[in-house]
This record gives structure tokens, sequence and C-alpha cells, in this order.
């Protein structure tokens, strides 16, 4: 179960990098 909370969390934080990226 923990391995699925830590592969979400890297999604999470992609794709909130990739956000961060396109708004600046």
């Amino acid at each position: 179960m923990g391995m699925i909370v830590y592969s979400w969390i890297k999604d999470f934080l992609s794709v909130f990098r990739s956000s961060c990226w396109f708004l600046v």
C-alpha cells in the first residue's frame, strides 16, 4: 500500500511541476 501512495505522490509532484512551468 505504501508503494502505491509513493507512486501517486510522485505523479502528483510531476504534474504539479509541469503546471508551475506552464503558469510561469
